[in-house]
């Protein structure tokens, strides 16, 4: 194992894989972004290409390999994160009995397996690949989405994975088969089959089409003689889809997301639509950084899998009032990860949704993507045609609308020009509106627990590591640090891990020289490899010649923090001692007078 994780951290480049999910920006010898496992504006999130580490110095404080990242960002276990770089590097693993794999890895097998029937099962039914193809979706597009088809009937999909040496248990578990007094029967019956992937673009669940609905629709039946038999199950319902399981976590997974994740960084923009065809025909219309949240509303965990990729976000849902709704929803979640929020409106008698549009025309698709309006605006046209704005009450509703998006802006200056531009569009007194603008909370509808706070770190604990860092990366410089803390009294580093990666670093002294590199203390603690990486990025912009001299300005600061600690503490025994008459008191003063005195030299 270990052989192969060593070939595999060889062969993939720790910024070319990250830049496969977030986007960085050069910082001196390293790279930076936004940290995508916790929201924040500033950059925290640090990869160093010499190290092959990445770090967040921000509010997770998380870091490691190539590995970590993927187990991190996948939501996978080692095994797992193992199997997805191996593939990358074309690195070949030993196989382990496939009777022992975890339960996880058997449910993926299995919804893998499954998606391989209903592929063979729509090339079986023609009359599905003709209800498709009338729908606009291209032989291409159909082997691209693994799009298929489930046969009426009780256990054809129990049955075809019982071959593969599948139990009932386990097709039940991967929310394929639901569980009756009688036994087992197949969730998915007569369904058009849409396969759910996650992020990696394993299949983890689906969601189903009843296919009776569409034939009645489209105004064919099935083919006499094609095995289509016409029952419905699930009580006729339009979709159903897998229910939560181990490895199908709904608030996590976005429908394409897989294969429109490169797109989305590339774009800088992510279009969220509403359901599989929507996404499937935006994909092919060209649209591919496309993705679908299946009917509902974005979770926070989905918004901040895109914020990493993406600026800017464009919705297009439905043009029926549960579509709106789901638009508003979606983009008020959205402000909270200040997105630069887009609507892409289908204009009247274009269709009832995305797949409608390319259906006609692909061209005026990509168009109206193109030319999405931001959100304000399109609040605005609609609150106007909604509500009649010469009446106190349409203006208090057209108000209420817009400045319910206008709150969410964080620039003072949009704020302002919307607060302008409402003001004259209703003809009132721009100061009323200012007074609405005040009435509304500003609130974020990211619940606060998905966002982590950074920990407030004392002034002495940065310089504590600070110092650490340089002695680490500057080994000349450790004589120099041992006779300076020669001249004091006490224990200058307050962190019981500092001190001991202190004492560590001070009795590497009399060893070899290849031993008290950096390199060499980076493999002996991983706490030691994070400070190393650290402290690099720190100094990434200051020139080799500085790093002595801040090595030593940070000593003497970091001996007026705790000589400034002290006298405070004795400040506050003098004054205790003088309330309580203390025969201590004159040693007392004698003592602050000593430290005041040695930590003025410093300055």
């Amino acid at each position: 194992m270990n052989t192969e994780v060593e070939e595999i951290k060889s062969r993939v480049d720790i910024v070319e894989l990250i830049q496969g999910y977030i986007r960085l920006e050069r910082s001196g010898i390293n790279w930076r972004a936004c940290c995508p496992f916790h929201a924040e504006k500033t950059p925290s999130f640090f990869v160093s290409p010499t190290r092959q580490t990445w770090h967040c110095f921000g509010g997770c404080a998380e870091g490691g390999d190539i590995f970590s990242f993927v187990q991190k960002i996948e939501g996978v276990d080692f095994r797992e994160a193992l199997e997805t770089l191996a593939k990358r590097a074309g690195v070949d693993l030993r196989r382990e009995d496939p009777g022992i794999r975890s339960e996880k890895t058997r449910l993926l097998l299995l919804c893998d397996e499954a998606a391989k029937y209903f592929a063979a099962a729509l090339a079986y039914y023609p009359v599905v690949g003709v209800y498709l193809t009338g729908r606009g979706v291209l032989p291409e597009t159909i082997k691209e989405f693994r799009i298929g088809y489930a046969p009426d009937g009780w256990r054809n999909l129990l049955g075809a994975l019982a071959k593969k040496r599948f139990r009932p248990e386990e097709i039940e578990k991967a929310g394929l088969a639901i569980r009756s007094e009688k036994g087992f029967y197949d969730r998915f019956r007569n369904r058009v089959m849409f396969p759910v992937a996650d992020a990696s673009g394993r299949i983890v669940g689906f969601g189903g089409r009843i296919f009776d609905a569409v034939v009645t629709e489209a105004g064919k039946g099935a083919a006499k003689g094609s095995g289509v038999s016409g029952g419905q199950g699930d009580a006729g319902a339009k979709y159903i889809n897998s229910p939560q399981s181990l490895i199908y976590d709904k608030s996590h997974i976005l429908y394409a997301f897989d294969k429109a994740k490169k797109n989305i960084l590339k774009e800088n923009a992510c279009v969220i639509v509403e359901g599989y065809m929507d996404a499937i025909m935006s994909h092919q219309a060209g649209v591919t950084h496309t993705i679908a949240v299946s009917g509902t509303a974005l979770t926070a965990p989905q918004v901040h899998m895109i914020r990493r990729l993406a600026d800017t976000l464009i919705s297009s849902f439905d043009a029926d009032r549960a579509g709106q709704l789901a638009t508003k929803r979606s983009l008020d979640i959205a402000a909270g990860a200040d997105f630069n929020r887009r609507v892409a409106v289908i204009p009247e008698g274009g269709g009832k949704d995305p797949a409608d549009v390319v259906l006609r025309s692909p061209a005026e698709w990509v168009d109206i993507v193109k030319n999405a309006k931001p959100v304000v605006d399109f609040f605005l046209e609609r609150a106007l045609r909604t509500h009649d704005k010469k009446t106190p009450s349409g203006k208090k509703e057209i108000a209420r609308e817009v400045l319910g998006e206008v709150r969410h802006l964080t620039n003072d200056i949009e704020r302002a020009h919307w607060v302008q531009a409402l003001a004259r569009e209703l003809e009132v007194d721009e100061g009323a509106i200012r007074g609405e603008l005040a009435k509304i909370a500003d609130g974020r509808d990211v619940p606060d627990e998905d966002i982590v706070v950074p920990a407030a770190r004392s002034r002495r604990l940065l310089l504590e590591e600070r110092i650490l860092g340089l002695l680490l990366l500057h080994p000349e410089k450790r004589d120099y640090a041992k006779d300076f803390f020669a001249g004091f009294d006490g224990t200058f580093f307050s962190d019981v891990t500092h001190q001991a990666v202190f004492t560590m670093i001070m009795s590497s002294a009399d060893e070899k020289a290849e031993e008290r590199a950096p390199e060499a203390f980076a493999k002996k603690d991983a706490f030691i490899k994070d400070l190393i990486f650290q402290t690099e990025v720190m100094l990434a912009n200051l020139e080799e010649k500085e790093r002595p001299r801040e090595l030593e300005a940070s000593l003497k600061f970091l001996v007026q923090e705790v000589l400034g600690e002290e006298c405070g503490r004795l400040a506050r025994d003098i004054a205790a001692a003088e309330r309580a008459g203390d025969p201590g008191l004159q040693q007392l003063m004698e003592r602050h007078r000593a430290v005041s005195q040695k930590r003025e030299t410093l300055a």
